[in-house]
């Protein structure tokens, strides 16, 4: 689970985290997770790099956006296609 864009409370993280396990998975949640800068989760960097790893990691089966919005647009051309 990445946070491409805003940022939310702890307890919408560990509702996130709970939810993916019910669905039988085994949550692993980014550090963008877990920050607030500003209005984003995370520098555009820290956002890009979560996505990054998460689909250069072979045993992530899936990626799953925490929460959308507008900046998501601003790292696009930071993620390695």
């Amino acid at each position: 689970v990445v946070a491409p864009a805003s940022p939310t409370d702890l307890q919408s993280v560990r509702n996130a985290e709970k939810r993916v396990e019910l669905m039988g998975l085994i949550p692993i949640m980014f550090p963008t997770c877990y920050s607030t800068y500003g209005h984003l989760s995370a520098k555009d960097e820290d956002r890009a790099r979560d996505i990054n790893t998460a689909f250069y990691d072979d045993t992530i089966k899936g990626i799953i956006c925490l929460r959308g919005g507008y900046g998501s647009t601003r790292i696009l051309n930071m993620i390695n296609y």
